[in-house]
């Protein structure tokens, strides 16, 4: 970190329903020749375990707050930022999002790995609605492979349910099943599910077909720089390419379809969302 060797990259997420970027995520970069040139899963994979995972959130957040505040195209959309279980249990994490993230509060989605979510303890549930006031939500990362946690998901209260991207690539009728369940799952608690890995008009299209809300992945766009992602949004994004694989779908079924809305505005305790 003293040697300037992190920064950040993005990668638009995209409403299946109206082609058009909603959010974006923050992704760690490691401009490192031992670790970071091997890819981010490998430097993650070290980072993850490491005791600098607090600074590195507070970096990220810092540089997302500040690069993305300089892009008018920018100011509609959600940026989510990784945290660990180990951060979001410590006694500061509240001052330390609010401090790092000022200005970027109300578009905020943290988001923690199913794998590494932290204990529900009464500090934890109380800091996440300390933050939740200000506007900050909150996201499952990882889901669909396993069993699903409804346990977790009934604790923690979850704005955002992301699948994990190796459900994109199970084979064809698992793929779908999964699909349909975790729609029916994400939805039954007022949450949007995002799918993540997504490389093919294919996948697109598996998507729509189970309802799925949001979608990120190569299909619509790499990870970019904060030029590049500035590039993306005044481009209007994948809507032209996402556009016409629907167009031609609807031209081919023999006429357009209804478009249906796919997203709660609110769960069961009235928690409302404005993520479409």
């Amino acid at each position: 970190m003293r040697r300037g060797e992190f920064g950040l990259k993005y990668q638009p997420v995209i409403s299946l329903r109206r082609s058009k970027c909603v959010g974006i995520e923050a992704v760690l970069c490691w401009d490192n020749l031992e670790f970071g040139l091997l890819g981010a899963a490998h430097c993650m994979n070290h980072l993850e375990r490491s005791k600098v995972t607090g600074p590195l959130t507070r970096f990220m957040l810092a540089t997302a707050a500040s690069e993305v505040a300089t892009l008018n195209a920018a100011k509609s959309l959600y940026i989510a930022v990784k945290v660990s279980a180990a951060h979001m249990a410590a006694d500061n994490f509240v001052s330390e999002v609010k401090d790092s993230a000022k200005g970027l509060l109300p578009r905020l989605v943290l988001e923690v790995t199913q794998s590494d979510c932290a204990d529900v303890t009464s500090r934890v549930l109380e800091s996440l609605e300390a933050l939740r006031k200000d506007g900050v939500r909150f996201a499952l990362a990882g889901a669909g492979l396993g069993s699903i946690n409804f346990r977790l998901l009934r604790n923690f209260d979850f704005d955002l349910i992301k699948m994990d991207r190796q459900v994109l690539t199970l084979d064809s009728d698992e793929r779908v099943s999964r699909l349909a369940t975790m729609a029916d799952v994400a939805h039954d608690v007022g949450a949007v599910l995002v799918a993540d890995g997504v490389e093919s008009a294919a996948h697109h299209e598996a998507l729509r077909a189970s309802r799925t809300d949001f979608g990120q992945g190569f299909f619509y766009s790499r990870v970019l720089t904060i030029a590049r992602l500035e590039a993306f949004l005044e481009s209007g994004g994948p809507s032209r390419l996402a556009g016409g694989i629907h167009r031609k779908r609807d031209s081919e079924r023999g006429g357009s379809r209804r478009p249906r809305s796919l997203i709660k505005t609110s769960n069961s305790q009235g928690r409302g969302s404005n993520l479409t």
